[in-house]
């Protein structure tokens, strides 16, 4: 026997529930029957399959935070290391200077 897929968009939870129900009054197995739903008010997704229900928080906010903060460290970092070079390009001028009395070969 073929299996089919069916599959529909339902505007609310609660008429997404109905319609499983509606699928298990008819005769339909529950192990058969899978419900997705994101809780656009918590951020979560919840996938129904049997018995079971499980839940995961959208990882986006986290990924954008971390990005944020290793970019933002790598980048002051980076800045750091041009203002040491420059520092230390003026300190070996100003050595050089008192060395030998006269500004350094460029």
């Amino acid at each position: 026997m073929a299996t089919r897929t069916i599959a529909r968009l339902f505007d609310s939870y609660s008429d997404a529930s109905a319609a499983v129900r509606d699928l298990e009054a008819a005769g339909f197995l529950r192990d058969d029957i899978s419900l997705i739903a994101n809780r656009g008010d918590s951020g979560t997704t919840t996938t129904t399959t049997g018995e079971t229900t499980e839940e995961t928080t959208s990882g986006a906010g986290t990924g954008a935070t971390l990005g944020t903060l290793v970019g933002g460290g790598a980048g002051l970092l980076a800045g750091l290391g041009a203002l040491a070079s420059i520092a230390t390009t003026r300190a070996a001028a100003m050595i050089w200077r008192r060395i030998y009395g006269e500004d350094p070969p460029e």
